[in-house]
């Protein structure tokens, strides 16, 4: 009799265990569904293609044209050479040489001479003054020396006489072309070639 009831204990005590057995699994397996699929993992922003802009591009400046050294020289010397004649002209003097040597030589420095000289033997002078309106400066003739084609306006030129007459032909035009030669000596550009005037432009 003592040991059926000590069978039954030890039967009641294995039952015990199981049940409690069985409840600790119920409830791990009821935290795992409650805690829902795991969180996905956010990808990082690089991976995801993206479109980068393009590099805008500046339009260059087209290129300006450049004046040579000699050029501007030439331009210069020969915009003086018409500042002097009209000072030679408007008050000539007696020894017009030294004021013609800075700015012309050779032919050209001969045909101012002598209009100068004849000015003052006619009591002629200028009045008014001569506009550079052009100078076009053209390629080397040879080393030094240089075609230069001018355009001035002359209109409010005038050339009188003593009694302040105009001495001027009725044809004359208000803008005339020359033909120069400009040359280069000891680093100053010279006028030595004036083919002016009959020429509009």
């Amino acid at each position: 009799m003592l040991t059926r009831n000590r069978t039954l204990i030890a039967l009641v005590l294995l039952v015990a265990v199981g049940l409690v057995t069985a409840c600790a699994l119920v409830r791990q397996l009821g935290g795992v569904a409650a805690a829902g699929p795991p969180t996905p993992v956010p990808t990082s922003a690089s991976s995801a293609p993206s479109s980068s802009a393009s590099p805008s591009v500046t339009p260059s400046p087209s290129a300006t044209p450049t004046v040579s050294v000699t050029e501007s020289a030439i331009t210069a010397a020969v915009t003086n050479y018409y500042k002097v004649t009209d000072q030679l002209e408007q008050k000539p003097p007696r020894d017009p040489y030294k004021k013609l040597w800075t700015v012309t030589k050779d032919e050209a420095f001969d045909m101012w001479q002598d209009t100068v000289l004849q000015d003052l033997r006619t009591k002629q002078h200028q009045t008014g003054s001569t506009k550079v309106l052009s100078i076009d400066v053209g390629k080397s003739v040879r080393k030094n020396l240089y075609r230069v084609n001018t355009c001035v306006d002359v209109s409010s030129v005038d050339i009188v006489d003593s009694r302040g007459k105009s001495v001027i032909q009725g044809d004359r035009p208000n803008r005339a072309a020359s033909a120069l030669l400009v040359r280069r000596d000891k680093s100053v550009w010279y006028v030595v070639q004036d083919r002016d005037g009959k020429q509009k432009c």
